[in-house]
C-alpha cells in the first residue's frame, strides 16, 4: 500500500489525546483497510497507543488478506463492533468521484 503509515500514527496519537484530554478519553476502534499492517508499525514506535485502540480490518477489504489476517483483525471477531461494515467513508468518496 502506498499509503504512509505514520501520518496515520500521527492522526491517531491526537486524536487519542484529545480524547483524553476533551472527555477523560474511551477506548477507540479503528476500522482500516490494513489495520494488519499498522498494529506491528504501531507496536514498533508506540505501543502503549495500542492499550487504548482495537485494530480491525473492514469488511469489504478483509475478505482480500489472509485467513489469519481475518482471524485476528476481522471485525466479526472484534467486540464492540457490532454490524457496522467499516465502509461509511467509501461511500461518501463514491459519492463525491464525480466532482474530481
Amino acid at each position: 500500500a502506498g499509503e504512509r503509515l505514520g501520518w496515520v500514527v500521527y492522526l491517531l496519537e491526537s486524536f487519542v489525546n484529545d480524547l483524553e484530554r476533551e472527555i477523560g478519553g474511551r477506548d477507540v476502534i479503528l476500522l482500516y483497510d490494513i489495520a494488519c499492517q499498522l498494529e506491528p508499525f504501531i507496536r514498533a514506535r508506540n505501543p502503549e497507543l495500542l492499550q487504548r485502540l482495537t485494530l480491525c480490518v473492514n469488511k469489504f477489504h478483509g475478505y482480500a488478506h489472509e485467513f489469519r489476517c481475518q482471524e485476528v483483525h476481522g471485525q466479526h471477531q472484534t467486540k464492540g463492533v457490532g454490524q457496522s461494515d467499516g465502509e461509511g467513508t467509501e461511500r461518501v468518496w463514491a459519492l463525491l468521484r464525480c466532482l474530481i
